[in-house]
């Protein structure tokens, strides 16, 4: 290999170890919010997916396909450097523009959504109330029926039965 392609795969080593990181940093951020363990995996294995394809790529391109130790080296220091020097300030960036979208476009856009669906939300809520009432006042009327049939076969049970009765 030529010095020019050492450097080229050095500080491709090492931009894409800092990448690297800085996904790492954006999936554990993503995966805090995901709550089922088969999406978090999920999650996991399409980030290490993309890793491998994106590493592999750039070796096959600018290595032509020699794999070094001092690759790795330089990829882990790559890590290193933005955990060390960069992550802080871009993981507040990150937040603040996270809660420049959260405050200025989706907590306005629900505010739209919620206007124009307000007589979607009331004709919901008044058929889902007419309907409990419905089912509550037809139960309710089963179950005084039943009730009141079981007290009369308790009552009247002796009367009406000829086998039950003593000496019959």
């Amino acid at each position: 290999m030529s010095v020019a392609q050492e450097t080229s795969l050095t500080i491709f080593s090492l931009l894409l170890g800092s990448i690297f990181a800085l996904l790492f940093d954006l999936s554990t951020l993503f995966g805090r919010k995901v709550r089922h363990m088969l999406w978090q995996n999920a999650l996991d294995v399409l980030i290490w997916l993309i890793y491998v394809s994106v590493f592999a790529y750039g070796l096959f391109v600018l290595a032509s396909g020699r794999l070094r130790i001092v690759t790795f080296g330089f990829l882990l220091l790559g890590a290193l450097l933005y955990f060390r020097l960069l992550r802080k300030p871009v993981l507040g960036l990150l937040r603040y523009l996270g809660n420049v979208v959260v405050t200025f476009f989706l907590r306005p856009l629900w505010a739209i959504v919620r206007i124009l669906l307000f007589p979607l939300f009331y004709v919901v809520r008044l058929f889902v109330t007419m309907i409990i009432s419905f089912t509550a006042t037809n139960v309710y009327g089963l179950i005084r029926f039943f009730d009141g049939l079981w007290s009369f076969v308790r009552s009247y049970g002796n009367k009406l039965c000829f086998w039950c009765q003593k000496g019959g």
